[in-house]
């Protein structure tokens, strides 16, 4: 399956359940199905769109590569940094998870692939010549 279908039938569940809370009859199932779905739809772009963000997103880990040097300090100096940042942002979304689940999607999706991009470089960036 390729990344765009993905991303498009995201963009349609979360188009679907918008017009289903706003236009559709004021039935609790459905108004629930529709919830679902706008959620759902959300969540799929956001780890879709976050694959993408994480190349940005190792800026973030530089410190830590500066800092440590390669082997297991720098692999938990990494994801301790990653498990800190997503922290912070559950604790600022504490209020209404269910809701901002597609912000807790792309947070974790971003922080956690630029930690392993940042990690493994030898398996993403091209091969000297």
């Amino acid at each position: 399956m390729r990344w765009e279908w993905l991303l498009l039938g995201g963009l349609a569940g979360a188009l679907t359940g918008w017009l289903l809370r706003r236009y559709g009859p004021d039935v609790a199932r459905l108004q629930t199905a529709a919830r679902v779905l706008m959620i759902g739809g959300l969540s799929v772009v956001a780890a879709v769109t976050a694959l993408y963000v994480a190349f940005f997103a190792l800026l973030l880990y530089y410190p830590a590569v500066w800092v440590f040097d390669d082997g297991w300090p720098l692999t938990a100096a990494v994801y301790a940094q990653a498990a800190a940042m997503f922290g912070v942002v559950v604790i600022a979304v504490r209020r209404n998870v269910p809701s901002r689940l597609p912000v807790l999607v792309f947070a974790a999706t971003t922080l956690a692939f630029s930690a392993w991009l940042c990690l493994h470089p030898q398996e993403w960036l091209p091969h000297p010549s």
